[in-house]
């Protein structure tokens, strides 16, 4: 199995456990947040994240969702700048 396809399986679990934990744990989300290596997982996450805030808004799941938005958004310019 290509690592790249151990690495999707990996994001999807804990992508999944984020989803399912009421209030998950940092220490889950900071794993999450580091091995996130496709657009795919990061919307997914980003997605789980803003399901979370609708019904149990805090400052810190608040401040993880606008990070991710800002590293997507970066990858996102990068892309650009790379293809023009």
């Amino acid at each position: 199995m290509p690592s790249g396809d151990l690495s999707s399986r990996y994001s999807d679990v804990l992508i999944d456990r984020i989803r399912v934990c009421r209030y998950p744990s940092k220490e889950l989300m900071d794993r999450v947040e580091l091995t996130l290596r496709d657009r795919g997982h990061a919307y997914e996450y980003a997605d789980v994240l803003l399901s979370k805030i609708t019904k149990y808004p805090s400052l810190q799941l608040l401040d993880r969702l606008a990070g991710l938005i800002a590293r997507v958004e970066w990858a996102d310019r990068r892309a650009s700048a790379e293809e023009g």
